[in-house]
């Protein structure tokens, strides 16, 4: 069975899934106050749910953002201890991509998937059908007319609101997604973590550098 992980924007979320990609359960951060936010609580709530142990559990797949720094850490930090403690095996997806796995099934034009950085930045990745052509961290307005003006027609997908993205853009087709949803951390490629000895660990995407994963 696998374990999806999600805590870089949004509520935080843990799905379970079987070996067909179905998912089984999932269970999102709600208003029960702080415990309902520990992402081991949301999982006991989805074994629970299926009347499974945790031992049923063989992968860990985490979203590691970019997102917010601290909430990402969570959820990262999560799935590396987990998989560590179990020997389950452990992989990442990159929020930029599972934003654009989100829209793609309906959206026939080049997708620019970006999130929010500090000093009103965003961290973006484009895609030309599910080819990742270009990355890097630039103010949201500038990459959205880079790209508008190349490609004629795009689709813009992330947070909006907190992008603050204007929208007078000609061809611009834009679609506010706030958190990627857990299916898309399947269909994404897989980040495999680093090793450190016996250890394996991902470390959060927190720059330019990462968008390209």
């Amino acid at each position: 069975m696998k374990l999806a992980v999600r805590t870089s924007s949004g509520p935080y979320a843990i799905g379970l899934f079987d070996q067909d990609h179905n998912l089984l359960a999932e269970r999102q951060a709600g208003g029960g106050g702080p415990r309902q936010s520990v992402p081991g609580v949301l999982l006991q709530e989805c074994l629970r749910e299926i009347d499974q142990a945790i031992d049923v559990v063989d992968e860990v797949i985490v979203d590691v953002g970019p997102g917010g720094l601290s909430s990402t850490r969570v959820g990262v930090s999560f799935a590396n201890a987990i998989s560590y403690g179990m020997r389950l095996k452990l992989f990442g997806g990159s929020a930029l991509r599972m934003q654009m796995y989100d829209v793609r099934v309906n959206c026939r034009t080049p997708v620019l998937s970006m999130r929010p950085a500090p000093g009103g930045q965003s961290i973006w990745a484009f895609f030309e059908g599910l080819d990742l052509t270009a990355s890097g961290c630039s103010s949201p307005d500038d990459v959205i007319a880079q790209h508008q003006k190349s490609f004629g027609t795009i689709t813009v997908v992330g947070p909006m609101r907190r992008l603050k993205c204007h929208f007078e853009y000609t061809g611009a087709i834009f679609l506010n997604i706030e958190s990627p949803s857990l299916e898309s951390m399947l269909k994404s490629p897989r980040i495999s973590p680093q090793r450190d000895g016996n250890a394996c660990f991902l470390e959060p995407i927190n720059s330019a550098d990462g968008a390209s994963r």
